[in-house]
């Protein structure tokens, strides 16, 4: 199978060296390396070119954002199975091995990817998995028993899956990754490998999720392709069920998020509009108890929380 690797790069001319380092040094050689530099100032293409030279191709733009910096990626890729990897996150040698050796066991899979070690947490960050690799019967009660699932630096996808159920959201800042991974479940079989061939670097400064949190968060793009597909008839009967909980989950973090910006009326407002009426309402009541507490308490209550998290991290 050939396998090309895409790499969006925005202000990470420091990381991505080590990014290229780590797929140049797989166990199985991938057969292009597309960085694509989003309007970088931070001379990251010229990092990109130094730390891979011939075998890399930079292409450079306007900031666009890392979901057109993927699509762009995918574009110009000549393979039929695409990688991602983050500028600022790396992969263990043998992720290409392993995760295509899973896809090429199973030719009806639409992606695969792996666990992913996350050094603040100091542990991967799926934690209910089994315990060898293999297909799931559903991807989206599997993300909801780990409070996540495909990422973009753990994940390899069949080219024409992903062209086929729309690419990446462009313009969204943070949660267009989720869409993405929810129409391509929805799309064919997702196969896992447990083990953690990623590392995800959450410390990093230029993170999406460090910038978001300076500003109102933004309507999840997932939940609005939810509705449409399940109204069109594409989510599969199998799937209804978890997919239902997924977007309920993903309103209620929607909500709280909002609260926590200050913006506890909409929330709450938020919440009573789109909940998906079925199942346990757990996430509901604490969504709309956080819209009613004090923006002053709530972050408070988060920065204790992440305090105690960096002082006592869980095995």
């Amino acid at each position: 199978m050939r396998i090309s690797v895409v790499i969006p790069l925005y202000q990470h001319a420091a990381s991505v060296p080590r990014a290229i380092a780590s797929v140049l040094g797989q166990s199985k050689a991938v057969d292009e390396l597309i960085v694509v530099d989003d309007g970088s100032t931070d001379d990251g293409a010229a990092a990109a070119l130094g730390a891979g030279g011939s075998l890399v191709t930079v292409c450079s733009g306007a900031h666009a954002g890392e979901g057109a910096a993927r699509n762009y990626g995918v574009a110009r890729a000549s393979s039929e199975w695409v990688a991602f990897l983050d500028a600022d996150d790396e992969w263990r040698r043998d992720f290409i091995e392993m995760t295509g050796a899973l896809a090429e066991s199973h030719p009806n899979v639409v992606a695969v990817f792996s666990n992913t070690f996350v050094p603040t947490l100091r542990r991967p960050l799926l934690r209910r998995v089994p315990a060898s690799a293999h297909i799931l019967d559903d991807y989206f009660k599997t993300l909801l028993e780990n409070g996540a699932g495909m990422s973009s630096s753990s994940v390899l996808i069949r080219r024409d899956a992903l062209l086929d159920c729309g690419g990446f959201p462009e313009g969204v800042l943070i949660g267009g990754d989720l869409d993405t991974w929810a129409r391509l479940a929805w799309s064919g079989p997702v196969g896992c490998v447990p083990e953690s061939l990623a590392t995800y670097h959450a410390d990093a400064p230029e993170r999406a999720t460090v910038r978001a949190r300076a500003r109102r968060p933004d309507y999840p793009s997932v939940l609005t392709t939810y509705r449409r597909w399940l109204s069109e008839g594409r989510i599969p009967p199998q799937l209804r069920d978890s997919s239902r909980r997924f977007s309920n989950h993903v309103l209620a973090t929607y909500a709280m998020e909002l609260a926590h910006a200050g913006w506890g009326q909409d929330a709450d407002r938020q919440v009573r509009e789109d909940w998906q009426p079925g199942g346990p309402s757990y996430s509901y009541l604490k969504a709309r108890l956080w819209a009613r507490l004090p923006t002053r308490l709530l972050r408070g209550l988060r920065a204790a929380r992440e305090q105690l998290r960096e002082a006592w991290p869980r095995s």
